[in-house]
């Protein structure tokens, strides 16, 4: 039963990120995993393993940034992170985007 659920989950989150990497910036086809953003704890928290919303598809040079399980150029991977989505931020309140870094 638990892998029919993380099944249809995988099959849901790649749909969604069509085969690509869902890093910022990021548009790689090749690698993919399935991430989960907050740990599923131990034990295994059912609700956070099987939650559409707790998992992105990301390439595994960017799952193994997002694991820490990778430092090298992860300061830049993570600066654009940021940018990208703090510039979603300001276009969702409405504000002009300056195209400044």
């Amino acid at each position: 039963m638990a892998d029919e659920k993380m099944t249809k989950l995988r099959l849901m989150a790649f749909r969604r990120a069509n085969n690509r990497c869902e890093w910022a910036g990021c548009n790689k086809s090749s690698q993919l995993q399935l991430a989960h953003i907050h740990g599923k704890g131990m034990g295994g928290n059912e609700k956070r393993k099987y939650d559409p919303e707790n998992v992105a598809v990301l390439c595994m040079y960017h799952h193994d940034i997002y694991d820490g399980r990778q430092y090298q150029g992860s300061k830049y991977e993570l600066r654009m992170l940021l940018t990208a989505y703090l510039k979603g931020k300001w276009n969702e309140s409405g504000r002009e985007d300056t195209g400044s870094n």
